[in-house]
């Protein structure tokens, strides 16, 4: 995350507030200051996903430069959840926390940067009246199709040579896992290419588990994704990745939502159930009712049953 900071105005008057859950969305993590300034003592960073506990919510505002997108936000107090060996107290800035609160009918608000997201109960009658939700299962080829098409080769099982939609070459490779990782990294194993998104999908095989991501055959961007299955809304250009694992937890569990935009694919939001709203469900199947409205078919740990819910999602 970039910390390039054109303003930032001290005005302070705080807030005390009641127990706030939020979660860190950050890919490079979350700097952790003494006082709430940009020139203040930097005392440690929030990874990725932590779970912190909003003690004060401040008026001192900040704004940043991200991306190439200016952000402004304000400074909140933050204390860490299951910190060892004792909790970290300090100011972040709030523009990279999502929150999540439970409203009076038990659906779940997550509220993000650009997106608020509502999760509700739903019924198998409502679920069962739409449509199959789309999926390009019937348009993907396996790795002996590519390889006859010419679209794929194997020089390893770490290696891989790619053929891209304007015929260049692209090349997957251990080029991209983190050095202090590479003694425990197994390889990839190709699971089919996606010709109606141009998705070439693999799993990443670890000592103790796995992950899937895909290689867009647009550009070679390298995303990694919740599930192999893919549903599409009715808007072609957003679709869901998905898996479940409630067992064991070593793979992902949970639901991701992405938007093509000029050829590259732009992650909007992404949801693991059992750890951003502490319930042990996992999604077996998606129905799009429209482009911002997903019905999901859930199964937990101890039944057999299916139960319902409902997502909804709005930009800001």
């Amino acid at each position: 995350m970039k910390t390039l900071i054109i303003a930032y105005i001290v005005l302070f008057n705080s807030v005390t507030l009641a127990q706030e859950i939020f979660f860190v969305k950050a890919k490079n993590g979350l700097i952790i200051r003494e006082l709430p300034d940009i020139k203040s003592k930097r005392i440690g960073k929030f990874r990725d996903g932590h779970k912190v506990e909003v003690i004060e919510r401040t008026d001192k505002s900040l704004t940043i430069w991200d991306s190439q997108e200016e952000i402004t936000g304000r400074w909140y107090k933050v204390r860490s959840f299951n910190q060892y060996p004792s909790p970290i107290v300090g100011y972040v800035f709030n523009q990279y926390l999502l929150s999540v609160k439970t409203e009076s009918n038990n659906a779940k608000l997550i509220d993000t940067k650009d997106y608020k997201i509502i999760i509700s109960e739903t019924t198998e009658e409502e679920f069962n009246n739409v449509p199959i939700a789309k999926d390009s299962s019937h348009y993907y080829m396996d790795e002996v199709d590519c390889k006859k098409a010419g679209y794929l080769s194997t020089v390893s099982s770490k290696e891989f040579k790619l053929r891209l939609v304007d015929d260049r070459q692209f090349t997957l490779n251990i080029e991209r896992i983190d050095k202090d990782w590479e003694n425990q990294f197994f390889g990839y194993t190709f699971v089919h290419y996606d010709t109606v998104r141009n998705l070439y999908v693999f799993w990443e095989n670890w000592l103790e588990a796995g992950n899937p991501i895909i290689v867009n055959g647009l550009n070679g961007e390298i995303i990694d994704v919740m599930g192999r299955k893919f549903s599409s809304s009715t808007n072609e250009n957003i679709f869901a990745s998905y898996a479940i694992d409630i067992w064991a937890g070593w793979t992902p569990n949970g639901i991701q939502v992405f938007e093509v935009q000029n050829g590259s694919l732009i992650e909007l939001y992404k949801i693991d159930p059992s750890y951003l709203l502490d319930e042990n469900w996992g999604p077996v199947e998606l129905k799009w009712i429209d482009e911002s409205t997903i019905l999901i078919e859930c199964k937990v740990i101890d039944s057999k049953e299916s139960f319902y819910k409902k997502l909804e999602f709005r930009k800001k």
